[in-house]
């Protein structure tokens, strides 16, 4: 999918809510269905790694983990990379949600 077709579907979410993510049964959470390959570029995502970083690190081009990129957005229906971050943190690491009641 091209970055521009996510850049298309973005501005439709109100704030991008990130907590739908967060409630799915772990069988069913799209962050699962993501290729090993971009699970290793939201892992490097997650530690604040650049695009080139990224790149670097697994030996792949910076167009390459773009695109990967693209994919992990539409995969999680999330508009930015920090938004994806937070949702593998909080898949991964099992953090709360911030806007839920205690």
């Amino acid at each position: 999918m091209r970055t521009t077709e996510v850049a298309d579907t973005a501005p439709n979410q109100a704030a991008c809510d990130v907590n739908h993510m967060t409630d799915l049964p772990a069988a069913e959470h799209p962050f699962d269905k993501l290729s090993k390959r971009c699970q290793g570029v939201i892992d490097l995502l997650v530690d604040g790694h650049s695009n080139k970083e990224i790149g670097f690190r697994l030996g792949i081009s910076e167009a390459t983990v773009k695109a990967y990129i693209s994919t992990i957005l539409v995969a999680l229906n999330v508009s930015n990379r920090t938004q994806a971050a937070l949702i593998a943190l909080r898949f991964r690491y099992g953090l709360p949600n911030q806007d839920k009641p205690k």
